[in-house]
């Protein structure tokens, strides 16, 4: 079952150093009162969209955006 307020940031990671970055970046980030949000990094994948598939069976959340690495969202 999904949670209907719920947040995932999918992000596939190969440099740890650039995904601090988008991290602390999340972390700033205004979230809706009653809503969660979790961050998912996959490591090690052959591929971003075998990252995020993997991903998705790892999360109940309604809501999955999925980042590049050295993305920085701000609002």
């Amino acid at each position: 079952m999904m949670d209907e307020k719920k947040i995932c940031f999918v992000t596939a990671v190969n440099d740890v150093e650039k995904y601090q970055k988008c991290k602390v970046a999340i972390k700033q980030l205004v979230v809706p009162e009653g809503y969660q949000v979790e961050a998912k990094i996959i490591m090690g994948s052959s591929s971003m969209r075998h990252a995020y598939n993997e991903a998705i069976s790892q999360t109940d959340a309604k809501y999955k955006i999925y980042l590049h690495q050295d993305v920085l969202i701000i609002d």
